[in-house]
């Protein structure tokens, strides 16, 4: 009650400010003819007539290469490590003292996420290893979260959690280092395709869906502000 805007409550549990995510908002907005540029493409390479929702990301060519866990290590703690030695070492702490459970079980739930635990502690990572360069970006991912949680423990039980707008930085920035790492060291022209339009996939997913959905958040809220309880066809017209 008696926010400036809808979203202002929510800005202010994420520890950023209106004028900030306005910023965001435009900036995307305005460049939605990117993706626009990328569907006609993607459209053209699916070899479709009309690109329907569900084919948004359908991928291209899938990855078949095979790495190994000792590869994927290798490559997740070489990107670490050349971009920050002291992230390579907080990163190879998670595999010498056994902060990951990758392995595939009968029973295990899928996803992956990286669990902060209590500052006295120390971060776990859960994810599933099957040996694709998906799972090596995944690691990557996870650890970036981890590396940001692990240092955040100095800010002791009240202030070590983090937001959205601050923990997905750190796991996108990781899971980029190694992306762009892959890159130069994949030859397959098909499977450097298939890497670079699922990174582009991912990175629409990220940033441009999640401000379309912001979008009709706006609308829903704002409408119901002005003009009282919503039925279900202006839902539909919004």
């Amino acid at each position: 009650r008696n926010y400036k805007s809808w979203v202002s409550s929510r800005n202010l549990a994420n520890e950023t400010d209106d004028e900030t995510v306005e910023a965001l908002v435009e900036a995307v907005t305005s460049n939605y003819d990117l993706v626009q540029r990328y569907y006609k493409l993607k459209t053209d390479l699916l070899g479709l007539d009309e690109m329907k929702d569900y084919d948004r990301y359908a991928p291209i060519i899938q990855n078949e290469e095979t790495i190994s866990w000792e590869d994927a290590k290798k490559m997740v703690l070489d990107a670490y490590t050349n971009f920050h030695s002291e992230m390579g070492e907080i990163t190879k702490k998670f595999f010498e003292e056994n902060w990951i459970d990758a392995a595939i079980k009968p029973g295990k739930r899928g996803g992956a996420y990286s669990a902060s635990t209590v500052p006295s502690v120390h971060p776990y990572v859960f994810m599933n290893f099957d040996g694709k360069v998906r799972d090596v970006e995944t690691m990557a991912h996870e650890l970036g979260h981890g590396v940001h949680q692990y240092l955040s423990r100095q800010q002791g039980p009240l202030q070590a959690g983090t937001p959205l707008t601050t923990a997905e930085t750190a796991s996108v920035f990781g899971e980029m280092l190694v992306f762009q790492k892959l890159l130069k060291e994949i030859d397959d022209p098909r499977e450097k395709l298939a890497l670079i339009t699922g990174k582009i996939d991912d990175t629409i997913a990220t940033v441009f869906r999640q401000i379309s959905m912001n979008r009709f958040e706006e609308a829903i809220h704002t409408a119901r502000r002005e003009e009282g309880e919503l039925t279900t066809e202006r839902f539909s017209e919004l």
